[in-house]
């Protein structure tokens, strides 16, 4: 009787310890679960990559062409967003605050991705402001401060310079290590030289709180990409640029006196480029196409209609470089050099040609052959002058 007393005692003792750990194990994990795990996560220090600062850019002088500034970013992060009603209060609230369409910002969260992380755009001090003041009610939105590319002549020598974009499937797969979220060259001396002009990205250690960052600290500071020098001379450039454009505007109001004159206008002028050489150096000074287009445009990205407009327009053409030409006059110097070295033969008994004097009789004018209706076509020489008659080549260079 007594050992079945002392046995019974025994299992009480046992069903209550086991009673009590299994209670407390349950208040830890259920009733006090999720404050367990909020609290391990502020402790919890997660890295992230800090984007380094581009190279900058001088003209031949040291000129400053193009430079990058810290401004605040706007991030948001999924992983901190528990369920798409959340979702869809963020992507609300935050689009009314950045004065953007919603629609535009949940195209940006849907490709993000349910663990996706994305930037939607540098914002002013004020805006950053705002947000800051409402980041209680946007878990998962973040102001981080990031480099932003400034072209601070605008659209002077655009075609040279280039601009940033993000990267297409045939960066990401020529150069595999690219992050597809950071911008890289797309054109001119930004992409060329792109490798140069990253630098090293760095690393950041934060911790959050109810999906907001609470601590950050540096854990491996970010290079700024290197520094390129050009040929180009800004003052140079700036004047070839309104020659060229003013150029254009002239012969479209010569094409417009002809017309009035009842003369044949076949199209409007409506590109153009100009490049300066060094004659010592060949080097490039200056190097001008029109249309051009401002490089800022694609620092926050360009919009559709925007880029559709001056795409149409062929302004992402460099004419000075992707241009084909006939050499025209230049190639004169060309025959001339070969002349004096082989003494070519004149042809003889043609009227207007003296072989034995090696001379040619120019009155300023060229005939072609008729057009099929008749009309007679005579190109006059754009120079008024006495510079006719009896020439050597040696006289129709000067």
């Amino acid at each position: 009787m007594r050992f079945a007393v002392r046995l019974s005692v025994v299992g009480l003792v046992f069903v209550t310890m086991f009673s009590v750990v299994g209670l407390r194990l349950w208040f830890i994990q259920v009733a006090q679960g999720p404050a367990i795990a909020e609290a391990s996560t502020e402790q919890a220090w997660i890295q992230r990559t800090v984007q380094a600062p581009r190279g900058d850019i001088y003209d031949r002088n040291g000129a400053l062409l193009v430079t990058s500034r810290i401004v605040p970013a706007v991030i948001v992060d999924r992983t901190f967003i528990q369920n798409s009603e959340q979702g869809e209060h963020v992507v609300t609230r935050l689009a009314a605050l950045l004065s953007m369409p919603r629609s535009e910002l949940a195209g940006m969260y849907e490709k993000a991705g349910i663990n996706g992380r994305f930037e939607v755009g540098t914002v002013s001090p004020e805006v950053a402001y705002r947000i800051n003041e409402s980041l209680d009610e946007l878990p998962g939105v973040q102001i981080v401060k990031v480099p932003e590319r400034v072209y601070i002549n605008g659209p002077t020598a655009a075609h040279v310079i280039g601009h940033l974009g993000l990267p297409d499937a045939s960066d990401l797969e020529e150069r595999p290590e690219l992050d597809p979220s950071v911008r890289v060259g797309k054109l001119g001396i930004e992409r060329f030289y792109d490798e140069l002009l990253q630098g090293v990205p760095g690393q950041e250690e934060y911790r959050v709180r109810r999906g907001q960052i609470i601590d950050t600290r540096p854990a491996v500071a970010p290079v700024q990409g290197s520094s390129v020098v050009l040929s180009i001379d800004l003052a140079t450039q700036e004047v070839v640029e309104m020659a060229l454009e003013q150029g254009i505007q002239l012969s479209n109001e010569v094409k417009d006196q002809d017309r009035a004159n009842g003369r044949e206008v076949f199209s409007e002028t409506q590109r153009g480029a100009v490049v300066v050489l060094d004659v010592n150096t060949f080097e490039v000074v200056a190097a001008a196409s029109y249309p051009d287009f401002d490089p800022q445009l694609f620092v926050a990205g360009i919009d559709a209609d925007t880029f559709q407009a001056l795409n149409d327009a062929r302004a992402f053409n460099n004419l000075a470089t992707n241009g084909l030409y006939p050499p025209a006059s230049t190639f004169k110097a060309i025959m001339y050099a070969v002349d004096m070295e082989e003494r070519l033969p004149f042809p003889e008994g043609i009227e207007g040609i003296d072989p034995d004097n090696r001379q040619v009789h120019c009155d300023g004018t060229l005939e072609l052959p008729q057009l099929a209706d008749g009309t007679e076509q005579v190109k006059r020489d754009w120079y008024v002058g006495s510079n006719y008659g009896w020439r050597d080549l040696s006289g129709a260079l000067e």
